[in-house]
Protein backbone atom coordinates (compact mmCIF):
# COMPACT_ATOMS: atom_id res chain seq x y z
CA UNK A 1 0.00 0.00 0.00
CA UNK A 2 2.85 2.78 0.90
CA UNK A 3 4.20 1.48 -2.74
CA UNK A 4 1.07 2.33 -4.50
CA UNK A 5 0.76 5.88 -2.01
CA UNK A 6 4.17 6.90 -2.80
CA UNK A 7 4.38 5.86 -6.39
CA UNK A 8 0.57 6.69 -7.27
CA UNK A 9 0.65 3.54 -9.01
CA UNK A 10 -2.56 1.81 -10.83
CA UNK A 11 -1.25 -1.43 -9.91
CA UNK A 12 1.76 -2.71 -7.74
CA UNK A 13 3.40 -5.77 -7.66
CA UNK A 14 5.19 -7.38 -5.46
CA UNK A 15 8.78 -8.30 -6.48
CA UNK A 16 10.22 -11.62 -5.27
CA UNK A 17 14.15 -11.44 -5.15
CA UNK A 18 15.27 -14.12 -7.14
CA UNK A 19 18.65 -14.26 -5.80
CA UNK A 20 18.44 -15.01 -2.66
CA UNK A 21 17.94 -18.80 -2.87
CA UNK A 22 14.47 -19.31 -1.22
CA UNK A 23 12.98 -19.70 -4.94
CA UNK A 24 13.82 -23.16 -6.36
CA UNK A 25 15.85 -23.09 -10.03
CA UNK A 26 13.11 -23.98 -12.17
CA UNK A 27 10.41 -21.12 -11.13
CA UNK A 28 13.70 -19.18 -11.25
CA UNK A 29 14.59 -19.43 -14.90
CA UNK A 30 10.40 -19.91 -15.77
CA UNK A 31 9.91 -15.99 -13.93
CA UNK A 32 12.36 -15.12 -15.85
CA UNK A 33 11.38 -16.05 -18.94
CA UNK A 34 7.80 -15.20 -18.47
CA UNK A 35 8.64 -11.65 -16.86
CA UNK A 36 11.18 -11.10 -19.83
CA UNK A 37 8.31 -11.62 -21.83
CA UNK A 38 5.75 -9.78 -20.60
CA UNK A 39 7.65 -6.76 -20.26
CA UNK A 40 8.32 -6.75 -23.92
CA UNK A 41 4.82 -7.43 -24.72
CA UNK A 42 3.86 -4.69 -22.02
CA UNK A 43 6.35 -2.17 -23.35
CA UNK A 44 8.08 -1.33 -19.62
CA UNK A 45 10.17 -3.62 -17.26
CA UNK A 46 8.20 -5.72 -15.06
CA UNK A 47 10.20 -7.79 -12.66
CA UNK A 48 8.07 -10.20 -11.31
CA UNK A 49 5.23 -10.99 -13.55
CA UNK A 50 4.09 -14.23 -11.84
CA UNK A 51 4.14 -12.57 -8.59
CA UNK A 52 0.47 -12.96 -7.36
CA UNK A 53 1.36 -10.33 -4.69
CA UNK A 54 -0.42 -7.17 -5.90
CA UNK A 55 -2.64 -4.21 -5.92
CA UNK A 56 -4.96 -3.29 -8.38
CA UNK A 57 -7.11 -0.22 -8.50
CA UNK A 58 -10.62 0.20 -9.10
CA UNK A 59 -10.07 2.38 -12.23
CA UNK A 60 -7.92 -0.91 -13.50
CA UNK A 61 -10.55 -3.54 -12.38
CA UNK A 62 -13.30 -1.86 -13.96
CA UNK A 63 -11.68 -1.10 -17.03
CA UNK A 64 -9.36 -3.97 -18.37
CA UNK A 65 -11.28 -7.21 -19.28
CA UNK A 66 -9.80 -10.34 -19.68
CA UNK A 67 -9.71 -13.24 -22.03
CA UNK A 68 -7.62 -15.55 -20.77
CA UNK A 69 -8.20 -17.62 -17.61
CA UNK A 70 -6.36 -19.48 -14.77
CA UNK A 71 -2.42 -17.98 -14.41
CA UNK A 72 -3.23 -16.41 -18.09
CA UNK A 73 -5.06 -13.52 -16.51
CA UNK A 74 -2.10 -12.30 -14.23
CA UNK A 75 -0.13 -11.36 -17.10
CA UNK A 76 -2.90 -10.21 -19.39
CA UNK A 77 -3.88 -7.75 -17.12
CA UNK A 78 -0.66 -6.28 -16.77
CA UNK A 79 -0.25 -6.28 -20.85
CA UNK A 80 -3.38 -4.98 -21.64
CA UNK A 81 -3.13 -2.31 -18.27
CA UNK A 82 0.14 -0.54 -19.88
CA UNK A 83 -1.56 -0.57 -23.31
CA UNK A 84 -4.49 1.03 -22.02
CA UNK A 85 -1.55 4.03 -20.15
CA UNK A 86 -2.33 2.76 -16.71
CA UNK A 87 0.91 3.07 -14.24
CA UNK A 88 2.45 -0.09 -12.96
CA UNK A 89 5.14 -0.22 -10.51
CA UNK A 90 7.04 -2.98 -8.46
CA UNK A 91 7.42 -3.41 -4.29
CA UNK A 92 10.37 -6.09 -2.71
CA UNK A 93 8.48 -8.30 -0.93
CA UNK A 94 10.25 -11.19 1.07
CA UNK A 95 10.26 -14.55 -1.25
CA UNK A 96 9.09 -17.49 0.90
CA UNK A 97 8.83 -21.19 -0.14
CA UNK A 98 7.58 -24.15 1.41
CA UNK A 99 7.49 -28.00 0.01
CA UNK A 100 4.17 -27.15 -1.86
CA UNK A 101 3.32 -28.42 -5.00
CA UNK A 102 2.96 -26.63 -8.08
CA UNK A 103 -0.71 -27.25 -9.90
CA UNK A 104 0.90 -25.55 -13.26
CA UNK A 105 0.00 -28.02 -16.40
CA UNK A 106 3.75 -28.41 -17.74
CA UNK A 107 2.65 -28.66 -21.23
CA UNK A 108 -0.96 -26.56 -21.33
CA UNK A 109 -0.10 -23.59 -19.51
CA UNK A 110 3.28 -22.66 -21.53
CA UNK A 111 1.33 -22.74 -24.77
CA UNK A 112 -1.55 -20.64 -23.49
CA UNK A 113 0.99 -18.24 -22.20
CA UNK A 114 2.63 -17.61 -25.85
CA UNK A 115 -0.64 -17.73 -27.24
CA UNK A 116 -1.51 -14.51 -25.06
CA UNK A 117 1.81 -12.81 -26.44
CA UNK A 118 0.90 -13.15 -29.26
CA UNK A 119 -2.81 -11.89 -29.13
CA UNK A 120 -0.89 -9.21 -27.13
CA UNK A 121 -0.02 -7.69 -30.41
CA UNK A 122 -3.34 -7.51 -31.95
CA UNK A 123 -4.47 -5.78 -28.50
CA UNK A 124 -2.05 -2.83 -29.31
CA UNK A 125 -3.39 -2.89 -33.00
CA UNK A 126 -6.68 -2.69 -31.28
CA UNK A 127 -5.37 0.04 -29.02
CA UNK A 128 -4.08 2.10 -31.65
CA UNK A 129 -7.09 2.32 -34.38
CA UNK A 130 -9.21 3.39 -31.54
CA UNK A 131 -7.01 6.08 -30.87
CA UNK A 132 -7.34 7.06 -34.52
Amino acid sequence: VEAWLNKRADIVIGTRDRSVGGMPPIRVFTNAVSSWLVSLSAWQRIPDSQSGYRLLSRSVVENVETESTGYGAESEILIKASIEGFNIESAPIATIYEDETSYINPVMQPLRFVGMIFRSILWRFERSGRER
